[in-house]
């Protein structure tokens, strides 16, 4: 068996990739510098896994839809900001997700609400973790949509198999009672048979949700549930959007 068959074999039939590539890479080196047998598997076998890994970071990154790809390392952390280092330093663990915790971002337009998530969001997706990010416009179109269709609970089951959700702009546009039910169902569902976590960003301050959400106990039960050992986050400061441009 020459050494084309054996590329093509762990390429296309065996679908080992990473470990096709480093044998090329291998097969180019002068024949001193090629390594042992027992050096060369185990690098190609840590080449197939660093493959398979950045191949499921890839499909996470695509199938969350982040409205941004910002790394967390560039996150502004200052007093002006009132973001603490530490904070960030303890949500990129993403160690809240395994508790199904929540993280609640408030702060004027502009401030960076949205660029924070969807870098918690990115690193989430580097960690494995299913990520799925929605303007609430738009979860709130989707909602209605399966109301229509009848696929209602079929669309909350696909919405509870994500680790990790992301609603932007929370309280930007009135919320219906189809939107406000189906954040009922999300958040009661990690009690038992779920485990998911949520990050809101939002422009209302902390003390409106209650009235935005309109009284009574059903909006109390979503606030208990969302607020519960849930990481508060209060941005201040000027508008960072002329920064990034």
């Amino acid at each position: 068996m020459n050494t084309e068959t054996t590329l093509y074999q762990l390429e296309h039939q065996l679908k080992l990739k990473g470990m096709a590539n480093k044998m090329k890479s291998i097969i180019e080196l002068p024949s001193q510098q090629r390594p042992s047998f027992e050096i060369l598997m185990a690098e190609m076998v840590e080449d197939e896994i660093q493959y398979k890994k950045d191949v499921k970071t890839a499909k996470l990154l695509k199938a969350s839809k982040l409205r941004y790809k910002t790394p967390l390392v560039e996150i502004t952390c200052s007093e002006e900001r009132n973001l603490k280092h530490s904070t960030v330093t303890e949500l990129a663990s993403c160690d809240f997700i395994m508790r199904g915790q929540n993280v609640l971002i408030t702060g004027k337009a502009g401030c960076g609400k949205t660029w924070l998530s969807c870098a918690l969001g990115r690193q989430a997706c580097l960690l494995g973790y299913k990520v799925k990010f929605y303007n609430m416009l738009t979860l709130s179109e989707e909602i209605a949509a399966a109301n229509i269709t009848g696929t209602y609970l079929r669309y909350i089951e696909r919405l509870m198999r994500f680790d990790l959700i992301i609603l932007d702009d929370f309280g930007l546009k009135k919320i219906d009672e189809n939107s406000r039910l189906a954040i009922y169902q999300l958040l009661d569902g990690n009690k038992e048979n779920y485990r998911i976590s949520i990050i809101i960003t939002s422009q209302l301050p902390f003390n409106n949700w209650y009235d935005y959400l309109t009284p009574g106990s059903q909006t109390e039960s979503i606030l208990d549930r969302l607020f519960n050992n849930a990481t508060r986050i209060e941005l201040e400061g000027k508008s960072l959007r002329k920064s990034k441009k």
